[in-house]
Parts: structure tokens; C-alpha cells; sequence
């Protein structure tokens, strides 16, 4: 058997990754990220009323910090037909600056 790859031409100059600024939604930004901010926390404590009780199940609590409120309404531990409008208020937050590591 014959592998073949790619042949990729040396980097000429290094370019190290850069963080960038993150902003808050539903699909992409995990449950503990949107609690952590005080600001996208009022958010959903507004729009869903009794979700932090519902969240701290133990089944639930050791994959919040890679679930997002769309994980959760996918896999049904979250039911709610408000992720539009949740969405909007969120976006409407300024992005939180790239973090300097």
C-alpha cells in the first residue's frame, strides 16, 4: 500500500494565534460562560424564570461548562421556545475583550 500526502512548503515567518473578542449567544457560548457575566446572567434569569434551579441536577451540572442553552434544549433538559429572543438581548451585550494570557 502507497500513502501519499500533501507536500506543504516551509512557513516563512511564525504568526502566533491571537485571541479574539467574545460575544454572547445561545449556540456557541457554554451555560457557566453566559452565568459567569453578571449582565447575560439577568438575561436569563429574567427570560427563564427558576433556571438556575434546574440546572444544578447533578446530571446536569458537570457539562454545563461545555453545553449551551441550545445543547440543552437539543438533548431536552431545557425546554423553551425563547432562544430567539434570549439571542437578541445576548448579542446586544458588548463582547468581552480578548483575554491577555
Amino acid at each position: 500500500m502507497i500513502i501519499t500526502a500533501p507536500l506543504y512548503p516551509a512557513a516563512s515567518t511564525y504568526v502566533p494565534p491571537s485571541m479574539s473578542a467574545m460575544s454572547f449567544d445561545t449556540r456557541t457560548v457554554s451555560v457557566n460562560d453566559l452565568f459567569a457575566h453578571p449582565e447575560a446572567k439577568a438575561i436569563l434569569l429574567k427570560e427563564l424564570p427558576g433556571i438556575e434551579s434546574r440546572l444544578k441536577t447533578p446530571q446536569l451540572v458537570p457539562h454545563l461548562s461545555n453545553f449551551s442553552l441550545q445543547d440543552l434544549v437539543n438533548f431536552g433538559a431545557l425546554q423553551t421556545d425563547r432562544l430567539a429572543e434570549i439571542d437578541a438581548q445576548l448579542r446586544a451585550l458588548p463582547p468581552l475583550p480578548a483575554s491577555a494570557s
